[in-house]
């Protein structure tokens, strides 16, 4: 609210960041913590969550879940990366995006 984001948009960014915890948790290790990151722009908000995981793969991004994101946010984006450690782990992270909706 702090942000200036309207009530329908606050609503689709919780539901947003709650997909995107979920979504995380089921890959992540056991051990794992979940890491999120938001950063508030002029025109929107971004989140950066991740987890480090086994799974190569990544979040599935066919699944009902993930359309429903996708329609929550401006923008959502998945990535993979080694840890770079011989754990052979990943770091999954989840990129999203939120703009502000202007009204004049």
């Amino acid at each position: 609210m702090r942000a200036d984001f309207d009530v329908d948009s606050i609503a689709d960014l919780r539901l947003a960041v709650d997909e995107v915890c979920s979504s995380l948790v089921r890959l992540a290790t056991a051990s794992a913590s979940l890491v999120c990151r938001f950063r508030t722009e002029d025109d929107g908000l971004s989140l950066q969550a991740e987890v480090t995981s086994k799974d190569p793969s990544g979040p599935r991004t066919g699944t009902f879940s993930w359309r429903v994101l996708s329609a929550l946010a401006d923008s959502v984006a998945p990535s993979v990366e080694s840890a770079g450690d011989d754990t052979g782990t990943y770091v999954v992270r989840i990129d999203l995006r939120k703009g502000r909706t202007v009204h004049e």
